[in-house]
């Protein structure tokens, strides 16, 4: 949420933020509140903020009840797609700054479209958030959507309902992609999913791709300033 403010161009109006918000580095600057998990109610109030932007996806169910109960505006925000990201960007614009045109947001899907072309490829992957335990990328995320946007199948399907499911070897033997995408902050993580990937698939090898933390772990504009590291890698 801090970066996505940072994006739409109202990141001088952010008083504070929860730890481990570092995107963009202006952030890290900002004052915190607590985790994103359990952000302390009086501190906020010591910020006497006008609106409080909750991360639907993360933050306590409890939490903007308490904000209500002390008269703080608040507005929960959830991404899990591609829609999602340009929606809700337009719905904290229209409803926190009192925005009416969406330049920057229109401008981020024309370069989503350009990048995909109209003759989207055909192809399945499993995304590893981790290697050991093995914990994927779920099918109802921003970034299996993404994905799914250049033609990609999520292995996992919309059975699997958790975010992030661990999962046992016994399942990824049976599944065995064309591409395997691994979030990772080092070449190091990437070698590590490579010596799995060759016991877990002896025969089948499936295109091991690496997708920088720093640039596809959250749900931003920030994936699609980087989508020519997916485009140049797929057919």
């Amino acid at each position: 949420m801090t970066e996505l403010v940072f994006q739409l161009g109202y990141g001088n109006t952010i008083v504070a933020t929860s730890q481990m918000s570092d995107f963009p580095d202006e952030a890290k600057t900002l004052p915190r509140i607590g985790t994103l998990f359990q952000p302390s109610l009086e501190k906020i109030l010591g910020f006497a903020p006008n609106w409080v932007l909750i991360d639907g996806e993360s933050s306590p169910t409890d939490f903007e009840s308490d904000l209500k109960n002390l008269n703080i505006n608040s507005l929960r925000v959830s991404i899990r797609s591609i829609k999602d990201l340009f929606d809700e960007s337009k719905r904290i614009l229209k409803t926190i700054f009192k925005q009416q045109s969406f330049e920057f947001v229109d401008n981020q899907l024309n370069h989503l479209l350009k990048e995909i072309g109209s003759t989207p490829s055909d192809f399945s992957f499993l995304i590893f958030a981790w290697s050991s335990p093995p914990i994927l990328v779920g099918h109802n995320t921003f970034l299996s959507d993404l994905l799914s946007q250049f033609g990609g199948r999520n292995l996992l399907g919309d059975k699997i309902k958790a975010t992030y499911p661990q999962v046992a070897d016994e399942w990824i033997i049976k599944h065995p992609p064309q591409f395997v995408f691994v979030i990772a902050d080092s070449e190091q993580q990437l070698n590590e999913i490579r010596t799995s990937s060759n016991r877990w698939w002896p025969k089948d090898k499936p295109k091991l791709i690496f997708l920088p933390s720093s640039d596809f772990a959250r749900t931003s504009f920030t994936a699609l300033k980087n989508l020519n590291r997916i485009r140049s890698q797929i057919p």
